[in-house]
């Protein structure tokens, strides 16, 4: 709670502490809002807000509170607005029973057990407010074969008007709230097939019975080949691949991805080692600020004058010529569809399978950007990850850092490196001119 509340500067909070691995509960509100602690529990918190408009309750609850006499009174009884947000199963009927359902955008989320209700009064003072379910997700390779994926992406292009940012936020809303196919759901469907075959086995051997018994083995089968690319895809196994049966193998390779990327402990420069997310973090932010920031050196005069230019006209005019929809598609085909997606959860493989649908989006918006025009912010979001150098590392500098960007990032930057990749040999000093054409291009910028 703290490191959420030190990355959103001009709020306060206050949290429940979890036992052991149930319960827990936190809220922030911004510093200019008046609000006052009133109780809680392991289970619920009670807030009293005051407004323009008006004062009014905030309560959340997760899973099945104790209520006290005193919240129940007031939530019964008060004439107070009340606004509850119910995380988890609840069945307090006598306080449920007064209360409306605030929406929940524009989906019918009727499987999620998380949901806000207020009184009447209450959506009178606020008639816009809204649930918004945040949740980091990408995009899953199984998803493609599913029904109903297609028209979901659709959907997010046509909500999204023409703005790709737009268009990509509300394909990601549409697919989580089309829920598709994901590796709970078909290892529970492979389970009750099994256990159909196997009643089979045990009965008539009927001609029914061996359509039956042969249609659920298909029908296993398939589903054992999605999940082996649900595991393939957290592997990162990439160069291995799919439909050899390779299942325990991905899933081996996932966890133990898993386990290795996990930062427990640094040890920093004083030799002190610390500990938890918390102060992890810190360790990592002071190295690369202390890094990465300049210190703004002078550069003695003369010392490029000798430096004669290795663009020359012809080649420039080739560099500057108009860019074209032809060369956004080819960096587009010639990027690996399941590389770890940036921010917004898209990888390759959702641009180049739904490409006639989000093609003239995306193709316009990179264009503009080769152009001269700004790029959004959101497009520019970056993840960074930490690779470690070494098998055991125990400091921050046993780290390197990569930066997992958005596939229309990557795109600006794939069209200009292949613009550049024919001139690279008559650019790049003959004393880099052995080393691989990767590397040529990273030395030379």
């Amino acid at each position: 709670m703290r490191k959420v509340k030190e990355k959103l500067d001009g709020y306060f909070g206050i949290e429940v502490d979890s036992v052991g691995r149930s319960g827990g509960l936190a809220m922030l509100w911004r510093k200019d809002v008046d609000c006052s602690f009133m109780s809680a529990l392991v289970h619920h918190m009670d807030f009293s807000v005051k407004t323009t408009e008006g004062e009014w309750m905030i309560t959340g609850f997760y899973g099945w509170p104790a209520v006290g006499a005193d919240l129940s009174g007031r939530l019964t009884t008060s004439g107070m607005l009340v606004m509850i947000v119910v995380l988890g199963m609840y069945h307090g009927r006598d306080i449920i029973s007064r209360l409306i359902m605030v929406k929940a955008g524009d989906a019918n989320r009727q499987s999620m057990l998380d949901r806000a209700l207020c009184t009447a009064a209450w959506t009178d003072l606020f008639p816009f407010a809204r649930i918004f379910y945040l949740a980091r997700e990408w995009f899953e390779q199984i998803w493609i074969e599913a029904e109903g994926c297609s028209e979901a992406v659709d959907r997010g292009v046509e909500k999204g008007g023409g703005h790709l940012v737009w268009v990509l936020q509300e394909c990601a809303r549409e697919l989580r709230d089309w829920k598709g196919m994901n590796i709970n759901c078909i290892g529970k469907n492979i389970g009750r097939k099994l256990k159909q075959v196997e009643k089979l086995n045990t009965g008539l051997r009927t001609a029914d019975n061996v359509h039956r018994r042969k249609k659920l083995l298909a029908e296993i089968a398939e589903l054992r080949r999605k999940e082996e690319q649900f595991w393939r895809q957290r592997s990162r196994a990439l160069w291995l691949k799919d439909g050899d049966k390779n299942t325990k193998f991905f899933h081996t390779r996932a966890s133990e991805r898993k386990r290795k990327n996990h930062i427990a402990k640094l040890v920093d420069d004083d030799g002190r080692v610390r500990e938890g997310d918390e102060q992890v973090a810190q360790v990592a932010k002071l190295y690369f600020q202390e890094l990465f920031l300049s210190s703004n050196p002078t550069v003695p005069a003369g010392v490029l004058a000798g430096l004669g230019s290795r663009v020359m006209a012809e080649m420039n005019e080739q560099l500057r010529r108009e860019y074209t929809e032809e060369e956004v598609i080819e960096a587009l085909n010639q990027m690996h569809p399941l590389k770890a997606p940036g921010p917004d959860g898209m990888n390759g493989l959702f641009y180049q399978t739904y490409w006639s649908s989000v093609g003239p989006d995306v193709i316009s918006t990179v264009l503009a950007i080769l152009r001269g025009q700004k790029s959004s912010r959101e497009l520019n979001k970056t993840n960074i990850v930490l690779i470690r150098k070494k098998k055991a590392p125990d400091k921050i500098r046993d780290f390197r850092p990569i930066s997992l960007c958005n596939v229309a990032y990557k795109l600006v930057s794939k069209v200009l490196a292949n613009r550049l990749k024919p001139f690279l040999g008559e650019i790049v000093s003959e004393i880099k001119v052995h080393l691989p054409p990767g590397e040529r291009f990273r030395i030379m910028l």
